[in-house]
């Protein structure tokens, strides 16, 4: 079908994940708490502007640089498809509080380029649904998105609590410990 190669398919995705069509969606819900419903003829009626060659390729290259990042994150999460090794198998360091800093220091660079790209993409968004920043209006979120300059609010926040739960040492010597203990019982290939 028309629009199902993965180029077109992952722009389409990082138009759904900007903060203009998560405003445009909580709109037709009338609400914006956390719990809301997303059902297929909510999004179907959410409008998508025309994407040109330019923006599909703009927007699909960092929809894929997020998938990436956030997928070399998951690498450290035992339960994931995507496992590797644990955080401190992944880093460098001669101490185990020398590797867990480094693996925070890996945490605090990926947050940071994830917070960018989700800028770009929002910037691009904007761009495409035709918003200039100043028809947003300066108490709404989607402000700080249109500049480029600084994430939405609830973006950082989330980020900071990751890296910190994340690199939180006592923590990463438990993953180290349930990797051995499952090597030892054959859990891993």
């Amino acid at each position: 079908m028309k629009g199902d190669d993965p180029e077109s398919l992952m722009a389409v995705c990082a138009l759904m994940n900007s903060s203009t069509f998560n405003s445009l969606v909580a709109l037709q819900l009338a609400r914006t708490e956390l719990a809301q419903s997303f059902e297929v003829g909510l999004l179907q009626q959410t409008p998508v502007p025309p994407l040109t060659r330019s923006s599909t390729a703009s927007l699909s290259t960092l929809f894929h640089r997020a998938w990436f990042l956030k997928r070399n994150l998951d690498t450290i999460t035992q339960t994931s498809h995507a496992f590797i090794l644990p955080a401190l198998l992944q880093v460098q360091g001669a101490t185990l509080s020398q590797r867990a800093q480094a693996w925070a220091a890996t945490i605090a660079t990926t947050e940071q380029e994830l917070t960018k790209i989700q800028a770009e993409i929002d910037a691009l968004a904007f761009d495409l649904y035709g918003i200039s920043p100043e028809e947003v209006g300066a108490n709404n979120p989607l402000s700080a998105a249109a500049t480029a300059d600084s994430p939405p609010s609830d973006i950082e926040e989330e980020d900071e609590d990751d890296t910190t739960e994340s690199a939180d040492l006592p923590s990463l010597v438990y993953g180290l410990i349930e990797y051995a203990l499952g090597v030892a019982l054959g859990r891993f290939d």
